[in-house]
């Protein structure tokens, strides 16, 4: 019988060991293939073995046995100090790993104490003496210099290591892990310290002999590692590694690594169980029970290594089956020994392992094997049973076979249902996934993205062999597919298929169907086009209307077909509310980027095709051309027959277009009576030319409303790229510029853009940008032209002449910049400053003269529409003190055009305020001649062209003397301008009209010049 000292401190070794290994044994189920957890596997493994050596050697019977164990402890003490080093300079990421000869000189030392003290008998023999104590042997170190060696190994690696994590810890950045490294070398500092001082300096001064304590103190800084590493993660996350259960199996592989590495704890708990109850309970001693204990240390420890092989999941289980099976009949011979307790619960356990495996196969053999082990035992030791029966050999047997019925009945049910969850979870996953996938869909790629979904449906273990999506007529036009079906299953040769109707009959009540053959002989045919035997047809509808038929096909009618119907009705929902949405921004797309009057493409979507087809020239090398066409005169359709019919001619227009360009073309509406046509991919820009022919000669023909005809023509400018630029703005406005090229050239044609219309246009861009601050800037001026009553001699009046002083183009006369002015809306504000100026100018020179001089000034189109046109007028005449009588203001017969009505409206206000109206340019217009004494004018001014080529053209002379006949008839004076010869003086005072204005008397003159003449005498 062992001592109790020597008992206890082998039970104290023991549970050195055991936490050791739990420790191991953790790492393991959460494995992870870092060096750190490598090391500090190891590490643990081998101070494992060194407290389980220890232990063996305070209760070893004999010296011999004493000394193997000794040699055994000291094989995983030294390996032991080398791993802790090495483990700590990984963590810490000391830059001495960088050595290639780092690992050589940190594990030389342990191989030569593992030599010396583990294998080189005869030494090692000189360096124990080995006493027999009440704490059980006690080896002591003999004088010697590989003690004196080891020694000092084990303490510089300590130390050093303990250094490091100091060092590592004073480094870190985050407090939790400064205190932390704190703890752990601190822990094994004082482990060290105290374990050193009895070890050595106790032993020496007091003379007492005792086992070494460091084998039990080192539970101390376990425990210390265990609660920072793992329960804190400080030095690094212990993630998890699960590569997922295969069908009808309850383990993933991460939980079947923790299942042998808790396994493997269980056995070893077993066999510190068997030990001690042996040893305290039966007083058999330590040395007899520990190889049976050891020999369940060795199952936990193969069954934790079994749980880490990189081999397939049926070979391991397999392994597994086999180990527990052959420990099992390997402890037969020891069963009244162990107790029915110990015996019977490693049966249990196995079965129950084997249960979870989740292999039919592996848990009717692990059944098998186990039980017959039992019945073997117990015809074999039937005869030899004691008297009071240690083992109830027959109530253990049944007992079994009870469990393991209980247990296979356990297994199949769970497994049933873990397959019925299984199959639940996929069609989940299944549809979470195609609704993803239906949630991407978009109108703009619809029919790229459709197939990917029914392909995925297919892929899904639901369906069994075939899916696909059937539209019907109503749902085909709805979404604007291309194509009927669509997946693998379609049918061949729909929409030929007779029997669709067939199809929404039976789809009215939503419902789904099954079609098969015995069926009807159009559902017959349907099968053979689809190719199975049997479909099942789930109506996709919105509201009353079935836009299409969700189908699964079966070939052979597989018991799975039942899983498919429930599938699909889901997913039929699903595809509703996707299509409802795709049909939604089917019309929001076509709001934003087509023409909501003629179904065109708008400038948006023009834009973007411009782009694309740009983007392919210049990869292509080709040209392409633009074409802009703009009706001629449409707004007068507008205002003469109403803007519904010129709406209606719009589309008709639009059609005609369609119809002339060519398949690859794009006819767009830019806006109002503008069109876009693109020509893409041209060899040279000659190639749109039968396009246009044809489309100007579709304008030669009626366009036909109700049956009333309409005439149009249309002015187009043609832009190339990349000759007129380089971009969609540039080509567009290049082609606008060509186009009023075209519309200047009397309309009906066309005109290609070239650069002299390009560098006109930016000339006109700048006189535009120049205009927006030439009144700011001072720049416009007057000059005026007097009207000279040539009876008399003497001038009677002033024409106000509006001159531009460009910085850099010098005098700019109106015919180049008012245009541009009108259309920039300028005209107005430069127009108010005419008047204001040219008015006070006037008074100032009627006092000095005191002669009542007349003041002409011209108005613009864009003034005539100023609705405080006539209110300005008057504050002018107030503001300047000028008396309207003489102020005459001049329009021309095409103002009249625009808008009669209110011209006339805006003349009669202004003549209530006293002031003249001189029509201007008279008789170029001869329309009105018929209308002249329904204008309110009080005066008419003979257009220059009449004088251009006077007196030789007797047609001129008969119809200026017309024009002064009929003024005079209606009481209206008449202005000649234009007047540059003494004939043309003579004729006008013959016929009656005396005053002229011309360069035969004064040109347009500064006011300076003019102020001169007007206060000296009267000179021509």
């Amino acid at each position: 019988m062992e001592s109790f000292g020597g008992s206890l401190l082998a039970l104290a070794s023991f549970a050195s060991f055991s936490v050791a290994y739990f420790l191991a044994v953790y790492l393991v189920s959460h494995f992870r293939r870092d060096p750190e957890l490598y090391f500090a596997h190891g590490m643990f493994m081998c101070f494992a073995l060194w407290a389980f050596g220890f232990a063996m050697v305070q209760v070893a019977s004999s010296y011999e046995r004493a000394f193997f164990w000794v040699r055994v402890a000291a094989v995983g003490r030294t390996i032991g100090c080398s791993l802790f080093l090495h483990w700590v300079l990984t963590v810490s990421q000391s830059r001495w790993l960088k050595n290639r000869w780092f690992p050589v000189w940190l594990y030389l030392p342990a191989g030569v104490n593992i030599l010396v003290f583990g294998f080189w008998s005869g030494v090692s023999e000189a360096l124990y003496r080995f006493e027999k104590t009440p704490f059980g042997w006690v080896a002591l170190p003999a004088p010697h210099f590989w003690n004196d060696f080891y020694s000092g190994y084990v303490a510089v690696y300590i130390l050093l290591g303990v250094m490091l994590l100091f060092g590592w810890g004073k480094r870190a950045k985050e407090a939790r892990i400064r205190r932390q490294a704190y703890a752990i070398a601190s822990a094994i500092l004082v482990v060290f310290i105290v374990a050193w001082t009895m070890d050595r300096i106790v032993a020496v001064f007091f003379r007492v002999h005792y086992p070494p304590v460091a084998p039990i103190l080192i539970l101390f800084p376990f425990i210390v590692i265990y609660v920072t590493m793992f329960r804190r993660q400080v030095f690094f996350s212990l993630p998890t590694r699960s590569e997922g259960a295969q069908k009808g199996e309850i383990l993933d592989r991460l939980e079947k690594i923790r299942l042998y590495s808790f396994l493997s704890l269980v056995y070893v708990l077993d066999g510190v169980a068997y030990v001690l109850y042996t040893h305290l309970v039966l007083r058999y001693p330590l040395e007899t029970a520990f190889p049976w204990g050891a020999l369940f240390i060795l199952l936990g420890m193969a069954v934790h290594y079994l749980g880490t092989l990189n081999v397939e999941e049926t070979v391991r289980d397999l392994l597994y089956v086999g180990l527990v099976s052959f420990i099992a009949l390997l402890l037969a011979p020891r069963v009244h020994f162990l107790g029915e307790v110990l015996y019977a619960s490693f049966f249990f356990t196995a079965v129950v392992v084997a249960v979870l495996l989740s292999n039919p196969f592996l848990f009717v053999l692990q059944g098998a094997l186990m039980g017959g082990i039992l019945l073997f035992l117990w015809r074999w030791s039937l005869p030899f049973l004691p008297a009071d029966g240690l083992v109830n050999f027959q109530t253990l047997l049944f007992s079994f076979l009870l469990f393991f019925v209980l247990s296979l009945y356990v297994h199949r049910v769970y497994r049933r249902r873990l397959r019925q969850s299984q199959i639940q979870l996929e069609r989940e996953q299944v549809v979470g996934t195609l609704s993803t996938l239906l949630a991407d869909l978009n109108y703009a790629d619809f029919e790229q993205g459709f197939p990917r979904v029914l392909q995925a449906m297919g892929y899904s273990g639901c369906f069994h062999r075939s899916s696909f999506f059937l539209f019907s007529p109503v749902g085909k036009e709805l979404m604007e597919v291309s194509r009927w079906c669509y997946g693998e299953g379609c049918p061949k040769g729909f929409p030929d298929f007779s029997g669709f109707a067939l199809l929404l009959e039976k789809g009215k009540g939503g419902e789904g169907f099954t079609v098969d053959f015995s069926g009807t002989p159009l559902e017959r045919e349907f099968l053979s086009q689809v190719g199975v035997e049997t479909v099942f047809l789930q109506p996709v509808k919105r509201g009353g209307e079935i836009l299409g038929f969700l189908g699964c096909g079966i070939k052979n009618g597989s018991s799975r077909e039942s899983s498919c119907p429930d599938l699909i009705r889901v997913l039929s929902h699903r595809m509703t509310d996707a299509f409802m949405r795709i049909i939604q921004e089917k019309h929001l797309h076509h709001a934003i980027l087509y023409d909501s009057l003629t179904g065109l493409p708008n400038r948006i979507l023009f834009g973007e095709h411009l782009e694309k087809a740009i983007q392919l020239a210049r990869r292509t090398g080709k040209v392409l051309g633009i074409l802009l066409l703009d009706l001629d005169d449409f707004k007068t359709i507008n205002n003469s027959e109403g803007h519904e019919v010129g709406d209606r001619l719009l589309q008709h227009l639009a059609h005609r277009l369609m119809r002339c360009v060519r398949e690859q073309d794009t006819v767009a509406r830019f806006g109002g009576d503008e069109f876009l046509v693109l020509f893409p991919q041209l060899d040279y820009l000659e190639e749109v030319l039968p396009v246009v022919e044809r489309i100007l000669a579709s304008f030669r023909q009626p366009f036909v409303l109700e049956d009333q005809e309409f005439f149009l023509t249309a002015s187009i400018g043609i832009a190339q790229y990349p000759k007129d630029g380089e971009t969609p703005q540039d080509l567009i406005k290049n082609a606008d510029l060509a186009m009023y090229v075209a519309k200047g050239q009397r309309g009906n044609g066309y005109a290609f853009c070239s650069l002299e219309i390009r560098e006109q246009a930016l000339a006109q861009k700048n006189l535009i940008i120049g205009l927006y601050r030439a009144l700011e800037r001072k720049e416009f001026l007057l000059y005026y032209q007097p009207q000279v009553n040539a009876r008399r001699g003497n001038i009677v009046g002033v024409e106000a002449l509006l001159r531009w002083n460009h910085p850099q183009m010098g005098i700019v006369l109106p015919r180049t910049f008012v245009p541009l002015a009108e259309q920039t809306g300028l005209m107005v504000p430069i127009g108010e400053w005419v008047l204001q100026v040219s008015c006070a100018q006037v008074v100032r020179w009627q006092k000095e003269s005191a002669f009542p001089l007349r003041l002409s000034v011209n108005l613009s189109t864009t003034q005539l529409r100023d609705a405080e046109l006539v209110r300005k007028v008057e504050r002018i005449l107030t503001e300047t003190d000028f008396d309207p009588r003489y102020l005459d203001l001049e329009i021309t017969e095409t103002m009249f055009l625009h808008d009669p009505e209110h011209t006339s409206q805006i003349l009669h206000a202004l003549r209530r305020l006293g002031v003249g109206v001189t029509l201007d340019d008279f008789g170029v217009e001869y329309s009105w001649f018929t209308r002249l004494k329904t204008l309110p004018v009080d005066r008419i001014k003979i257009d220059r062209s009449f004088l251009k080529d006077f007196p030789d053209n007797p047609n001129h002379q008969e119809l200026v003397r017309g024009i002064i006949r009929m003024a005079r008839s209606l009481n209206i004076q008449v202005i000649a301008e234009g007047v540059e010869t003494e004939e043309q003086v003579v004729f006008l005072l013959k016929e009656g009209c005396e005053t002229v204005q011309g360069f035969y008397y004064y040109q347009p003159l500064p006011p300076k010049e003019l102020e001169r003449i007007l206060v000296s005498p009267w000179k021509l």
